[in-house]
């Protein structure tokens, strides 16, 4: 069970990808908490309830980017929660401005959908210590 979890989320990040919402949003409960840590403050950044909350956050960081995408450099499992590391790549609407940053994502999975998430950018350490972990 275990690796069909990991492929479940690694699935889902390459529907998110390729902007397909909805397959992503398949593997998810739909009761659904997202935690947001990516931004340092910006208003993207929080908890979100929900496949209605969640595709809204989708939509505005797609607004906010020209490109934004996951690219996995590693996906394990550990106690039954789901580890992804990788590059978060992304273009800015107006300046065309490519930025690269670490991101990690923490899945815990109830009944076989991922019921909570939690994303962070910039840093990889707070995803590594949440499964326990360090870098």
């Amino acid at each position: 069970m275990s690796q069909e979890n990991v492929d479940v989320v690694v699935s889902a990040l390459e529907k998110w990808n390729s902007g397909d919402d909805t397959g992503a949003l398949e593997s998810l409960a739909p009761d659904l908490e997202v935690h947001h840590n990516i931004g340092r403050g910006t208003p993207l950044e929080g908890v979100y309830h929900g496949h209605a909350e969640v595709r809204k956050l989708w939509a505005d960081i797609r607004d906010s980017f020209a490109e934004a995408r996951f690219d996995i450099d590693r996906a394990t499992e550990h106690a039954g929660v789901v580890l992804i590391l990788g590059t978060l790549r992304l273009r800015g609407t107006g300046s065309g401005a490519v930025a690269d940053t670490p991101f990690g994502l923490v899945t815990e999975f109830e009944h076989g959908l991922g019921k909570r998430q939690y994303v962070w950018t910039g840093d990889q350490s707070s995803a590594l210590e949440a499964v326990g972990l360090s870098e």
